[in-house]
């Protein structure tokens, strides 16, 4: 796709990434079915998400638009099989998205609430790592930043207590 770096470049750099804060949190897109791609080259794909380097993964489905180089190349993947792909790949990512979430049971992360809460009284907000996190509030968040404790892994979102 005319990248300015290749997969080894990549995942060197994420590996590093990782290394310096394994608590890190890295997403990636992911498009399947692009022209020329092989079983081997999905495969290699899977095998590189199921190792959970990455956190979670956006899958997209490759379709031509026009007068694009890509639209030009030869080798198109049958639309069966990049179906086929894309569900694959989506259960990947929704198990390695888990998993990661998982990671976060135990930790305190600092969090900003939303104004207005969910129908069972929960409010959500974002962590300090974009994590969407489900928490109950004795006040409507604002502004302020809150401390939250992880006590359960979901696959949208992770849930916790405020601490003082």
């Amino acid at each position: 796709m005319l990248r300015p770096y290749d997969q080894k470049t990549y995942i060197s750099r994420v590996e590093t990434i990782k290394k310096i804060n394994p608590d890190t949190i890295i997403g990636a897109d992911v498009i399947v079915g692009f022209p020329g791609e092989t079983d081997d080259d999905f495969q290699r794909t899977v095998r590189l998400c199921e190792s959970e380097l990455l956190d979670y993964l956006h899958v997209f489905s490759y379709s031509d638009r026009p007068d694009t180089p890509a639209s030009k190349l030869p080798d198109k993947v049958d639309p069966a099989i990049i179906k086929e792909r894309n569900t694959i790949l989506t259960r990947v990512s929704n198990q390695v998205k888990l998993n990661s979430h998982k990671k976060q049971v135990g930790q305190v992360l600092e969090i900003v609430g939303e104004h207005k809460p969910i129908k069972d009284g929960h409010y959500y907000g974002v962590a300090d790592n974009y994590l969407k996190v489900k928490f109950k509030a004795d006040s409507i968040p604002g502004r302020e930043i809150r401390k939250i404790k992880i006590d359960s892994a979901h696959r949208d979102y992770v849930k916790g207590v405020q601490v003082e």
